[in-house]
């Protein structure tokens, strides 16, 4: 098992665990960090790492956005981790169904988009806004946030969400009656689960089509 001793240099390890979503693992990492060794900034992450996990591991929604309130007002506003904070609380919130508060949290972070660019959370941050918007049927704001993400996937030439930001524009394109384009946004989403080979994605997909 890793050992966690000096945050500065294993952080990133984590945001990648973060981002396979690997949440039992990185509960296991989080819980073995010694926090008597970190500075300031370092302890702050940790805590927003422990909010994630009080939901997605303990299922505590309320207490998970009641800590990550308190950690906003902790934080150097317009600083990552600043972004990273609301990018969660947006999430939580929208898990809570109160659209209204997540979308107010995402768009804190829009005046602060030139400090994500480049980060593992620049993606993630592109997919949630855009979903918010199309949840409350902003449509133009929803498929320019998406056709970003997409337009970043491909320059990169990265697959890492493409399948699900081709899913949500079929979607949005769906909304706006562009049912070609939704067709063919779907299709594509559908060959890149399947070349991802991934069961998760492929759940998530088949869940989405039920519901819709």
């Amino acid at each position: 098992m890793t050992n966690v001793k000096d945050l500065s240099f294993d952080f990133y390890e984590l945001e990648e665990i973060l981002v396979k979503r690997d949440y039992k693992t990185l509960s296991v990492l989080v819980k073995s960090i010694n926090l008597e060794s970190l500075n300031k900034e370092e302890v702050l992450h940790v805590e927003w790492l422990k909010s994630i996990l009080l939901y997605q591991v303990e299922r505590k929604l309320d207490v998970a956005i009641k800590k990550l309130e308190s950690l906003s007002e902790k934080v150097e506003i317009g600083s990552l981790l600043f972004c990273k904070i609301c990018n969660t609380l947006g999430n939580l919130y929208s898990e809570r169904e109160d659209f209204l508060s997540s979308k107010k949290y995402y768009e804190l972070v829009l005046p602060y988009l030139d400090i994500i660019k480049g980060t593992s959370f620049e993606q993630p941050f592109y997919y949630s806004i855009s979903r918010i918007y199309g949840m409350m049927k902003q449509l133009d704001e929803a498929t320019k946030w998406n056709a970003l993400a997409i337009s970043k996937s491909l320059n990169t030439k990265s697959f890492y969400m493409l399948g699900d930001n081709y899913f949500l524009q079929s979607k949005l394109f769906e909304e706006q009656k562009l049912i070609d384009s939704a067709i063919d946004s779907c299709n594509k989403a559908i060959t890149i689960f399947f070349m991802l080979e991934s069961n998760e994605y492929m759940r998530e997909w088949r869940c989405h089509i039920y519901q819709s």
